[in-house]
């Protein structure tokens, strides 16, 4: 990504020059908090050039998820819903399905269960429809991790299970270790 921006001073794309930025901002977001606001700060600054506005909703995500990590979740949850909303409002159904899993997830944890299992599930449909396997399993987790959250061991179960065959499909070691983990919790 930084490489991206480097080739991308000489020959400027407002879409492709945010997209490195949120990719930037999506890696510091655990490692330096400061270099991800950055990155959230220059996408911004290029959005009036963008061709594709809904690019607004990933900025919006990675500066949730930020402000998540700081334990500032009502600022997060706002700028989730900011960005279900500019995803919705410009069709951009990938992005769509990031903000409610990031929007759900956040509401299941504390205590909106029916409004976090909601998006969560529309975020999986949108997911299997444009087929992305990876984000289709960790959404399937992140439902078990709701049911499991809420006391509900059976349909916790049964999500960890179905996760755990598509884990199993796709040969990935490392989650079916987290899964079965969180299975036997």
């Amino acid at each position: 990504a930084e490489q991206a921006l480097t080739q991308l001073a000489t020959q400027p794309d407002a879409d492709q020059q945010i997209r490195a930025h949120v990719l930037l901002c999506d890696y510091y977001s655990e490692r330096d908090r400061s270099q991800a606001q950055r990155h959230i700060d220059a996408g911004r600054t290029l959005l009036p050039q963008a061709q594709r506005p809904g690019l607004r909703a990933s900025l919006a995500n990675c500066e949730g998820e930020l402000h998540e990590y700081a334990n500032n979740n009502g600022r997060a949850a706002a700028l989730y819903q900011e960005a279900v909303t500019v995803a919705e409002q410009y069709g951009e159904r990938e992005l769509l399905a990031d903000s409610l899993f990031l929007r759900g997830y956040l509401s299941g944890m504390q205590g909106g269960f029916a409004a976090g299992l909601a998006d969560l599930q529309r975020a999986q449909e949108l997911y299997e429809q444009l087929n992305l396997p990876q984000q289709v399993r960790n959404t399937v987790n992140g439902i078990a991790s709701l049911y499991s959250r809420v006391g509900d061991y059976q349909q916790a179960r049964d999500y960890y299970e179905a996760s755990l065959q598509l884990q199993e499909q796709a040969g990935l070691t490392r989650d079916l270790v987290v899964t079965r983990y969180n299975l036997g919790r």
